[in-house]
């Protein structure tokens, strides 16, 4: 039987079970403040059950006892569900609803460049950030220095200042406790025989108290990495070839 010839009070439901797993997905993802979810979930279970049993009182007049019986027992399901979930947000200690109240601050402030990260966090952080840019990236914090290496198809010189100053303005402007910071550049050569291979094409070194000074919006991308020390491999052109 295709999904729209299901009875109805059954579309509703499926909707409803898919509507409260989401929630509960997204609350766990976002790691959503639990109070304010138990309630918004309290309130949107109880608005959705009136609709299911008003739904369920209409088909109940037009149907059999078997789909009557059904349909009785979607409104006792969606009901056990959201007085579970109250009495669940009841059984926390005072303490409990501190605790994860400052937790969630704690994640907030983290999470908008507010408050340090500790080291694993550092790290896992920063690959966050950067993966969209490099492939195959590896991050990992030595003596207080963060070492990024990830590898970007045929480098110029050009694109090796624009992704310095991109990287810099991203990782100094959003954590708090950024360290100094090497960004190891792998890129593609052709050697004289046109075989292609890849290699150390640049190495950026950020430094903290440089980075945090600057001004991201005046400057182009030429003067920001001016700022830094960047090895170029010789070989690199300065600009896309023609």
């Amino acid at each position: 039987m295709k999904f729209k010839q299901w009875p109805k009070f059954a579309r509703v439901l499926f909707y409803i079970v898919v509507l409260v797993i989401s929630a509960r997905l997204i609350g766990t993802v976002i790691k959503l403040n639990p109070p304010v979810f138990v309630l918004l979930f309290t309130l949107t279970s109880i608005f959705c059950l009136i609709g299911v049993i008003k739904g369920n009182l209409r088909f109940i007049k037009l149907n059999t006892r078997k789909h009557t019986l059904i349909a009785l027992a979607s409104s006792v399901l969606l009901g056990s569900i959201s007085i579970g979930t109250m009495a669940t947000s009841n059984t926390r200690t005072p303490e409990e609803r501190q605790a994860l109240a400052e937790a969630w601050e704690l994640t907030k402030a983290k999470n908008s460049g507010q408050a340090d990260l500790t080291d694993d966090e550092l790290v896992e952080r920063v690959k966050n950030d950067l993966k969209w840019k490099l492939d195959e990236i590896e991050v990992t914090l030595e003596k207080n220095e963060i070492i990024v290496t990830g590898k970007m198809k045929d480098l110029t010189v050009k694109q090796v200042q624009m992704e310095a100053s991109s990287i810099a303005e991203k990782l100094y402007s959003g954590i708090k406790n950024m360290p100094n910071c090497v960004i190891v550049l792998n890129s593609t050569f052709l050697d004289k025989y046109g075989n292609q291979s890849w290699g150390e094409a640049a190495r950026i070194t950020i430094e903290r108290e440089t980075a945090v000074k600057i001004n991201y919006d005046k400057l182009n991308s030429e003067q920001v990495a001016s700022l830094f020390t960047i090895w170029y491999h010789p070989t690199m052109p300065k600009s896309v070839l023609n």
